[in-house]
């Protein structure tokens, strides 16, 4: 029975780490980054966007650094891309390599990687400035 009680706590700790929030609504700003450049070479002043883009167009995720809070998401499409596609509304996100936009969608959160699931309609925009 002694045994049983540390297994039982273990067991709800791993249970209570493992579950994960539902996708929240949100918007997120920032800059338009290649997760590849960023992860293996870092963030270089100034950007080079243009290697930025052509990484993209070659299927390399496609990621928002985001202004306040130095956090990167991985952009998943609206929908389900079909293979060798590159869907619409992440091509969009790769022209505007390097540049600052707000954008909208669901955030999610699993395993250690934070994303967000681009919203059927909404634009990729410039940030308003306050």
């Amino acid at each position: 029975m002694k045994t049983l009680v540390p297994l039982f706590l273990l067991a709800a700790l791993v249970v209570s780490v493992t579950v994960q929030l539902p996708a929240q609504a949100a918007r997120v700003t920032g800059q338009v980054v290649c997760l590849y450049c960023v992860s293996t070479m870092g963030m270089k002043r100034p950007y080079h966007a243009k290697c930025g883009q052509i990484c993209a167009m070659g299927h390399v995720p496609v990621g928002i650094l985001e202004k306040r809070t130095a956090k990167v998401y991985l952009i998943l499409p609206s929908e389900h891309p079909i293979v060798g596609e590159m869907p619409a509304d992440v091509a969009a996100l790769a022209r505007k390599m390097g540049k600052q936009v707000t954008v909208q969608g669901k955030v999610v959160r699993r395993l250690g990687i934070s994303a967000i699931v681009l919203s059927r309609r909404a634009a990729i925009r410039a940030p308003q400035s306050h």
